[in-house]
């Protein structure tokens, strides 16, 4: 089950989403989302025990302006699931998911007590673009599972190598990494133990790491020189 709280928009509420549902900006899967909002929707699973994981499969807000904060549990003093974005604005604060990205394979899964996710996005008064799709699903977690604190990624800052190293994974993961602005611009696969990626191609800046497993993703940020 889901809370939808109060918002500020001219648009019809969002859907609540449900497990095995999709959820959906303002403007559903035909129009874009409307100027100005500012809502709260925090997604509960089903039964007592599972876990909501949300996976995108398409994702569009204006870049800098427009941001969807996402958080692991009931509310919004829960974790951060941080972007690496830090344009620090009103309608897209430090953290905020923004930009047009390749989101296919990008999914969050609470590792909360509650097995909830809280999503907040805001929009300024300009531009608005089509928003996003994902797709809600719910289910019980493995008895032994990784933590966030599993995943190293080091030296940070780096210049032209990162060393990745996994404890704790079961299986092979998918890491991919990713601009502040949703741009994927490198991907390995079948990775476990530690790993050295080669960013000397990259340009300065701010990144994130995304780390894929079976069951969930975990973003780590790094700074290249």
């Amino acid at each position: 089950w889901s809370l939808v709280l109060p918002f500020t928009t001219d648009s019809e509420p969002v859907i609540p989403p449900v497990c095995g549902g999709i959820f959906v900006d303002t403007g559903n899967t035909i129009a874009n989302y409307q100027p100005s909002e500012n809502y709260t929707i925090t997604i509960f699973p089903d039964n007592v025990g599972e876990y909501v994981n949300v996976t995108f499969t398409s994702f569009n807000v204006e870049l800098a302006w427009d941001g969807l904060m996402v958080y692991n549990g009931v509310n919004t003093s829960s974790p951060l699931f941080d972007s690496g974005s830090a344009y620090n604005r009103a309608t897209c604060p430090n953290g905020a998911w923004t930009g047009t990205g390749d989101f296919a394979a990008t999914s969050f899964t609470s590792t909360d007590s509650s097995g909830a996710l809280t999503f907040v996005f805001t929009s300024d008064n300009l531009i608005e673009k089509s928003g996003w799709e994902a797709n809600v699903t719910c289910s019980i977690l493995g008895v032994s599972e990784i933590s966030f604190n599993s995943i190293i990624v080091y030296p940070n800052p780096a210049k032209d190598l990162i060393t990745v190293a996994l404890k704790d994974f079961q299986t092979d993961v998918i890491i991919k990494i990713y601009t502040i602005q949703g741009q994927e611009v490198h991907k390995e696969l079948g990775v476990n133990g530690t790993t050295d990626i080669d960013i000397s191609n990259l340009s300065s800046g701010v990144y994130f790491i995304n780390i894929i497993d079976n069951k969930k993703i975990f973003t780590k940020k790094f700074i290249k020189e």
